[in-house]
């Protein structure tokens, strides 16, 4: 989808869309903080624990594993295939990390495959269900629906973990304004929106390649080149944003491009931001003395997401 335009990308997103509108997410927002408080009871009374690990990665996963219909008792192995193909994107390419990770994505597509076989017979009320379905109708392929699958379940986790993650870090780096949300819970809404812009999960997308020549910021560019757009710079841009450098959760700063924009803008969106306010509030309210053990943990690296490797904290 992410690759793909018109009429294509209408095709495969309308087959999904559904699933990620406003109305769905609101019914899915009682069982995100389920989730949420049965993560901080885990970890309830122990004193430490890694953010990361422990909360943000499990809890968009659990989520888009219930909004496609995965069972909860593959979850380990589906998060361990994740980390090996977001391994390829933030760490040095050789060739037994390409290895390992084109094996990974064998193996995951022959579970997407074996599972999806068994919902066209017998379908349930999820989404790979419905994807089963529109194979059957011939609106999509099999291949297509492995690839939307693991699409929505890498880009639906990864990187709302990495929101999560990176908000819970720059709020314990900004007592000032964890403070103002401490506060004032309504804040929520509007902190995750500047977690976005000033610490985004997302840095930069490949937006396709050009076909004519074309000059931009004096640069001659020919038909083929490819184009990224680096949304974290376009998010601290001073003729958009007052003070762009500074973070700050009073600001209204809607008009970032954390989600992408026009026919690409981020099919979860709504969903990612319902998860992050929920799991900022949550564990801000569970741990009120939360505190860094580091206040320089380690970045992934990588070009597209920004991410923390883990986020040890004390409570």
């Amino acid at each position: 989808m992410v690759e793909l335009d018109e009429p294509d990308h209408t095709r495969l997103r309308s087959a999904v869309s559904r699933s990620f509108a406003p109305e769905a997410v609101r019914k899915l927002q009682p069982r995100v903080q389920v989730i949420a408080a049965e993560l901080l009871d885990s970890i309830q009374g122990i004193g430490f624990t890694d953010v990361i690990t422990s909360f943000a990665l499990p809890l968009p996963l659990l989520v888009m594993c219930e909004i496609v219909g995965l069972p909860r008792d593959d979850y380990a192995i589906i998060l361990d295939w994740s980390r090996t193909f977001s391994d390829v994107e933030n760490q040095k390419p050789t060739f037994p990390l390409y290895n390992k990770a084109s094996k990974a994505m064998l193996a995951f597509s022959d579970y997407l495959r074996t599972l999806a076989s068994k919902r066209k017979d017998t379908p349930e009320d999820d989404l790979i269900s419905q994807l089963a379905g529109a194979t059957k109708d011939k609106i999509m392929t099999e291949d297509e629906l492995v690839g939307t699958v693991m699409l929505l379940l890498f880009a639906g986790h990864e990187t709302t973990a990495n929101l999560i993650g990176n908000g819970v870090y720059t709020l314990l780096r900004h007592s000032d304004q964890l403070a103002l949300l401490r506060n004032c819970a309504e804040r929520a809404e509007a902190a995750v929106e500047e977690i976005i812009r000033y610490e985004g999960p997302v840095q930069s997308v490949s937006i396709g390649h050009l076909t004519e020549a074309m000059e931009l910021g004096g640069q001659t560019m020919l038909p083929g080149d490819r184009l990224m757009a680096v949304l974290g710079s376009a998010n601290r841009d001073e003729e958009v944003f007052e003070r762009s450098e500074e973070f700050d959760i009073t600001r209204n700063c809607r008009q970032h491009v954390g989600f992408g924009t026009g026919l690409h803008h981020c099919l979860g969106s709504i969903l990612a931001r319902v998860e992050a306010q929920i799991a900022i509030h949550s564990i801000f309210e569970r741990f009120p003395n939360l505190r860094l053990v580091s206040q320089k943990p380690a970045w992934r690296e990588g070009l597209i997401t920004r991410g923390l490797t883990d986020l040890p904290v004390t409570y």
